[in-house]
């Protein structure tokens, strides 16, 4: 069973302190399988519909470098990161290229029971005003659809 609330979405805002995006999840999955799900960048594009294909550059036990291509209606853009790991418990995103001035998250997975909590944070800052206001509208809902479509894949993946 999944719940979420959104702890926080903050409207960005140009020259001041950066957005934040945070949710917290229980699942009734274990921190293994969810970590191993959002790991799993490669697949991204069978079950995200914005995502149109990614690139793995290099990969290890607990570094990831990747590029995720966008597309949401007109709005293409590709968005690099840097991910360092902790196998079954965090992943740390760090913003290389893209359409952000400045961006940096993270994935934590915490057990409770046989129950997962997994806790989704992200903050970021638009390159310019104009991005914002170009990307702004795609980005909020896909950030709020993210959650969804990984609830929907882990039923997938884990049979319930």
């Amino acid at each position: 069973m999944w719940q979420y609330k959104l702890v926080s979405a903050e409207r960005p805002c140009y020259n001041c302190h950066m957005p934040k995006i945070t949710k917290d999840l229980l699942v009734g999955y274990t921190p293994d399988q969810m970590y191993e799900l959002i790991n799993a960048v490669e697949l991204y594009p069978e079950f995200l519909p914005w995502c149109h294909a990614t690139e793995v550059h290099e990969r290890s036990d607990d570094e990831l470098s990747a590029t995720l291509h966008l597309v949401k209606g007109p709005v293409k853009h590709q968005i690099k990161t840097n991910n360092k790991m902790i196998p079954g418990s965090k992943i740390s995103m760090q913003y290389v290229a893209g359409p952000f001035k400045a961006c940096h998250g993270s994935w934590d997975f915490l057990a409770e029971g046989s129950d997962c909590r997994v806790m989704f944070n992200m903050e970021y800052q638009f390159s310019n005003k104009i991005q914002q206001m170009l990307i702004e509208p795609v980005f909020h809902p896909i950030a709020n659809a993210l959650i969804d479509a990984f609830q929907e894949r882990a039923d997938q993946v884990y049979g319930r």
